[in-house]
């Protein structure tokens, strides 16, 4: 009798594993108007996030089924209502974090600022003053705006594709657009007027948002991300071709009717005639944009650089170390992973311009930012952040390895300084990141024990107590 229990109570645990196994079906809303990213093609999921879900589902072993919504608006109110459990195709942020979270990364693309090609070129939205910036509602760049661009004049679009048009249209100054998806819709819909005239300073990261009640099932998602192949991603990148204009000749009416009479056939001959000039016509146009293209990339590249980098000392520049500076703080909230910031500052600057002139000053900035990239690591971030003023961020770093980087570089100054008018010194602030830390505090942290190195007599060290 008690093996028969036995067997009893473990067919019913076997039973009740089986129930608990059974795969839960999630609902899943996507951005209907987001072309060629992802989109609503009479009723179904398209796009660029509908090839790689596909695959994630499968390699996760994910039951889906899509929830269909009129806007991306409308997707993330289906998300906070629970009315849909999870979106593919997504940027973090606070704001989504409260009621999802995050896979690792699948797809990166630049943010580029477009305008109508009679506006002057700038370097990113820190130089935006009076022009009206299109922002589709609930995008991420509408908090992000609000956040460190509150004086920036934001006009409310439907889709990115209406905010092209706009300004495609002189209606507004500016929008802000992920280049691969833009450069297919500016392509797809001939807005010859848009030109790129600047970076922006933040760079989409897309990846699956989940709600959080099924935070069990992200590690099996995380799995799926990394079983896609560079193939996968070769395919993905193909589909944001734009779409190329191909013109073919009809004939099968003519054949139909048939060449009764000689007047028929020469009608039919020009016909012909006047197809195939069309034809080479079209394909010369076609060959023209094509290179225009290559030009542009070309362009883009060159601005992407001159976007990043300060003029005078080659580093890069502070627009560049924001995003960087994102990245690690993000890192220490996930990872716990170390590192630390140095702020550099020349001693005595203002006496080396007032006495020796201005081209002077300019040679001590630029020996300081060669004696930083002398000192620094491969995977240190360096950059002018203003002024004389210079920013090392030194991810996976301790304050004893934070503190030899900076003693090298007072030391290599001295050395490096020697052809000048007079020894050129600097003083030296290091904040290691705290886990509650902000840019604003960990900036803060640094530029207070700069100041303690500035009255401590100066050529000084000093760090910051978390």
């Amino acid at each position: 009798m008690p093996q028969f229990i036995h067997k009893i109570i473990g067919c019913c645990l076997l039973l009740l594993a089986a129930h608990g196994a059974q795969a839960r079906t999630l609902n899943y809303c996507v951005d209907p108007n987001w072309t060629p990213y992802e989109y609503l093609e009479q009723g179904q999921h398209a796009g660029l996030s509908a090839f790689y879900f596909e695959k994630i589902a499968k390699f996760a072993n994910l039951e889906i089924k899509l929830v269909q919504t009129e806007s991306w608006q409308a997707t993330i109110e289906a998300l906070t209502k629970d009315e849909c459990d999870l979106t593919p195709f997504l940027n973090y942020s606070d704001a989504r974090a409260e009621y999802l979270i995050f896979s690792v990364p699948y797809f990166q693309a630049p943010n580029v600022i477009f305008a109508h090609y009679q506006q002057k070129l700038i370097g990113g939205l820190a130089q935006v003053t009076n022009e009206r910036i299109g922002v589709v509602k609930s995008y991420r760049l509408e908090s992000y705006l609000n956040r460190y661009y509150p004086n920036i004049e934001q006009v409310p679009v439907a889709s990115e594709l209406e905010g092209l048009r706009k300004v495609n249209n002189k209606e507004i100054d500016l929008f802000v657009s992920s280049y691969y998806g833009a450069n297919f819709l500016i392509h797809q819909h001939n807005l010859a007027n848009i030109r790129i005239i600047g970076l922006a300073d933040l760079k989409d990261q897309l990846r699956i948002g989940l709600r959080h009640e099924h935070s069990d099932l992200m590690p099996k998602i995380n799995q799926a991300i990394l079983k896609l192949s560079e193939e996968d991603h070769r395919h993905a990148f193909s589909l944001l071709e734009p779409v190329k204009v191909i013109s073919q000749t009809n004939y099968t009416l003519a054949w139909q009717i048939g060449a009764i009479g000689a007047l028929l056939v020469m009608m039919m001959g020009l016909r012909y005639y006047y197809s195939l000039q069309q034809k080479h016509a079209l394909a010369q146009k076609n060959q023209a944009l094509e290179r225009l293209h290559q030009a542009l990339e070309k362009k883009n590249t060159q601005l992407e650089a001159l976007a990043v980098t300060d003029h005078l000392t080659k580093l890069h520049n502070r627009s560049y170390l924001s995003d960087k500076i994102a990245e690690c703080i993000n890192r220490k909230k996930r990872y716990q992973s170390e590192c630390c910031l140095i702020m550099c500052d020349v001693d005595n600057f203002k006496a080396f311009n007032d006495n020796f002139g201005h081209q002077v000053g300019d040679e001590v900035l630029v020996v300081l930012a060669n004696t930083i990239r002398g000192c620094a690591r491969e995977t240190d971030f360096t950059a002018r952040w203003g002024g004389e003023e210079f920013v090392i961020i030194c991810p996976e770093t301790n304050l004893n390895d934070g503190l030899s980087l900076a003693n090298r570089i007072r030391q290599q100054l001295t050395i490096e300084s020697a052809k000048l008018p007079c020894p050129v010194t600097c003083s030296i602030g290091i904040a290691q990141l705290g886990s509650c830390d902000t840019q604003e505090s960990w900036f803060a942290s640094a530029d207070q024990a700069l100041y303690l190195a500035k009255e401590a007599g100066k050529d000084k060290i000093e760090v910051a107590i978390n």
